[in-house]
């Protein structure tokens, strides 16, 4: 999380559980731990997040405004950013984590810092298997 943060001006990793995305933790412009702590975002519903959990890909691009993207959006503290990187965190095949990322209100994310992260999100999941292989 620092080093997304140290590379854009937001960035939330979502733990992924019972068919909607919480807030596990968060840094940067607008971002209390005890509000990130609090997000809830349901799945299931035309969005960003919906669509990265359900393919199991990243994203990058601008958020369509749909019901479940402005609420994403408010839970972050509000702000459209003019794009926005997702990227799944998977352990056995299955999505259990999302980090999102932007560089805040009217910004575009920079498309040379995204290849850090998704090296960084691929080591996660190696991580979280060796880890879960040694627990079950």
């Amino acid at each position: 999380l620092r080093h997304a943060r140290s590379r854009f001006r937001r960035a939330v990793l979502l733990q992924v559980r019972r068919g909607a995305a919480w807030g596990w933790a968060g840094l940067g412009d607008g971002l209390a731990a005890p509000a990130v702590r609090r997000m809830k975002l349901g799945l299931g519903q035309p969005g960003v997040l919906d669509t990265v959990v359900r393919t199991r890909a990243h994203f990058l691009g601008p958020l369509g405004k749909t019901e479940a993207n402005v609420r994403l959006l408010k839970q972050l503290g509000g702000g459209v950013p003019k794009s926005a990187i997702l990227l799944p965190i998977l352990a056995q095949g299955r999505v259990v984590n999302v980090l999102y990322a932007d560089m805040g209100r009217g910004e575009q994310v920079d498309p040379a810092a995204v290849g850090d992260l998704l090296i960084l999100a691929t080591r996660i999941a190696q991580s979280w298997d060796r880890l879960l292989s040694r627990v079950g």
